[in-house]
């Protein structure tokens, strides 16, 4: 089950005005990111994933032309929890899945209260603007008459997809470029993870990690750094997607 926090609860940037009206993406699954994991792999190291919004055409031919964009923020969906649980009909599952539930809520309510958005978005934001400088595919710019490029933070939380598996700190964003027109020529889903706290190489192997108490023996200061890190190597990361993309 996942459980989570409506945004007027958690932290939040000032919501601005899309330029061009654009409905909410739904949010990118990060579970077969987790699945590596679970084989310790990613564990203590940032990793990021990145969907494609479809054929890319239409920003191959409007990149160059675009010269410099300015960013735009906007934090739509407040923190998210997904606990592992046991699918089975037995007593023993009822019972478990029952207390991850009430974990899970607890878990949010945690995340809504130990991280600050804005900061997360502004270590995004830092990231992106060192990697683009002035191009390619485009310049950064703090002009706001130049081409927008809007980041929506459509979650960020924990994903744990399966029990005993190791957890993942999230960060999931749309990213969409509109011209001076006002048209979208980019659009494309882009999400980052780290891994919880530092748990025991053979509970992981073993797949008896506790991320409970990996979460409560983090300060809020360590959670913070955490998101932060990985919004940062999210905003360089995008770049190098956006210059593919760009071709």
């Amino acid at each position: 089950m996942t459980i989570r926090v409506p945004l007027a609860l958690a932290h939040r940037s000032d919501i601005l005005p899309s330029p061009a009206g654009g409905s909410r993406a739904r949010t990118t699954s990060l579970h077969g990111l987790a699945r590596h994991a679970r084989s310790g792999y990613l564990l203590g190291a940032l990793a990021a994933l990145t969907v494609l919004g479809g054929c890319h055409a239409k920003f191959k031919k409007h990149a160059d032309g675009l010269g410099s964009v300015h960013p735009q923020v906007i934090s739509t969906g407040g923190p998210y929890v997904q606990l592992g649980m046991i699918h089975d009909d037995t007593l023993l599952a009822a019972v478990v899945n029952v207390v991850q539930t009430i974990n899970a809520g607890d878990v949010a309510l945690r995340l809504a209260d130990a991280v600050q958005i804005d900061g997360v978005n502004a270590s995004f934001q830092r990231g992106l603007q060192e990697a683009l400088g002035d191009g390619p595919p485009f310049a950064w710019s703090d002009d706001p008459s130049t081409p927008v490029l809007q980041v929506e933070v459509l979650a960020y939380g924990l994903d744990v997809p399966a029990l005993g598996a190791a957890g993942l700190f999230t960060y999931t964003l749309q990213i969409r470029i509109y011209d001076a027109s006002g048209e979208r020529v980019y659009s494309a889903s882009h999400a980052c993870a780290t891994g919880v706290g530092n748990p025991d190489p053979a509970a992981q192997a073993l797949m008896f990690v506790n991320n409970i108490d990996e979460l409560r023996q983090m300060s809020d200061e360590q959670i913070q750094a955490a998101f932060e890190g990985a919004a940062y190597y999210c905003g360089a990361d995008l770049v190098l997607k956006m210059r593919r993309h760009a071709g």
